[in-house]
């Protein structure tokens, strides 16, 4: 699934199986995902890639929204080259500390240093690239 412009509202879809990405967020667009489940995706379960300058930004859950805006997204068990398991991949770049929230998913563990793990984003590549806020995260499955 690629979202390459616009705002649309991607939600209550499973997003599995799939040879490559789940779903591709190109710069420009500013989907709301909420209440999917994207699993199980050969190489990343969602990917960034272009300039996301702001102040809109694409929303992988806000904490503070009410639905469809806060999350409940599982996302869980996709992999990626050279990962045990890569669920979100941020290969894009910002200006100003970009921070894309993604709060109140569930990511098949409670660990906050294993959900880390699993994402790249600007805090492992620096350069600009948007940071992944996942905390605070759902403590159980939807």
């Amino acid at each position: 699934l690629i979202a390459g412009s616009g705002s649309p509202l991607l939600a209550g879809n499973t997003i599995e199986n799939h040879d490559g990405y789940g779903v591709r967020i190109e710069g420009g667009t500013t989907p709301t995902l909420w209440g999917n489940v994207i699993q199980n995706n050969s190489e990343w379960g969602i990917v960034l890639d272009g300039n996301f300058p702001g102040p809109v930004l694409p929303n992988l859950g806000n904490f503070t929204l009410s639905a469809p805006g806060n999350g409940q997204n599982t996302i869980r068990s996709n992999t990626a080259p050279a990962l045990a398991s890569g669920n979100v991949l941020v290969t894009s770049t910002s200006t100003g500390g970009t921070i894309i929230p993604a709060q109140n998913n569930w990511w098949d563990t409670t660990s906050t240093s294993i959900i880390a793990s699993r994402i790249l984003d600007g805090t492992t590549w620096g350069g600009g690239a948007p940071v992944i806020n996942f905390q605070p995260f759902s403590g159980t499955p939807f």
